[in-house]
């Protein structure tokens, strides 16, 4: 019989030293470490415990343990005693969540601010569309809303407006103009 849960124990220290939410960056690292190891069930709560197959019932026991010692053990040591100590990772995970969880507010603003002032400034085209994506990327995390297709093509639609408005007239000036006559807007990508 094979058994569904054991694989090679894993070591994600390099994924988060704290596992404090404060970042999305960082529960986002967590969850795509998981996800990779096949683990990320236990933390949503979709792997769930066996009540009529014992060896699924001991390897989940041992899955989550190693899971919780993990967790417990990427914790900043400061906070080791403002966290109970929890057997079920789920628990323990939805406990820090809500525990370090912030609002987005003040860094939305801030990433809406360095759109507003994202110019090419001289760099390269391709550098000055980095610098743009990831800010846009970055906003698009913190947003909790689905995007229909029609509000997905209107940001769209902002972003080479505001991808034009930011590069530098005098080498892009006529590119610029030829762009915005066409009829859609071309995408980014």
């Amino acid at each position: 019989m094979k058994r569904k849960f054991l694989g090679p124990i894993f070591y994600c220290y390099y994924a988060c030293i704290v596992l404090v939410f404060s970042s999305c960056y960082r529960a986002r690292t967590v969850r795509t470490t998981l996800r990779a190891k096949k683990k990320y069930g236990f933390i949503n709560g979709t792997v769930k415990q066996s009540e009529d197959n014992l060896l699924e019932l001991e390897d989940w026991w041992t899955v989550n343990s190693m899971l919780v010692s993990w967790v417990f053990n990427t914790i900043e040591p400061t906070l080791h005693s403002t966290i109970s100590y929890m057997e079920n990772v789920k628990d323990l995970w939805e406990d820090i969540r809500q525990r370090f969880s912030i609002g987005n507010g003040p860094r939305v603003q801030q990433l809406r601010f360095d759109l507003a002032n994202c110019k090419q400034d001289g760099h390269v085209v391709i550098t000055y569309y980095g610098r743009l994506k990831a800010l846009w990327d970055e906003l698009n995390n913190w947003r909790k809303c689905n995007l229909t297709a029609e509000l997905e093509r209107k940001r769209e639609e902002e972003r080479v407006h505001q991808f034009l408005m930011g590069l530098d007239e005098e080498g892009y000036g006529t590119v610029h103009s030829n762009i915005l006559s066409t009829e859609p807007l071309p995408n980014l990508n």
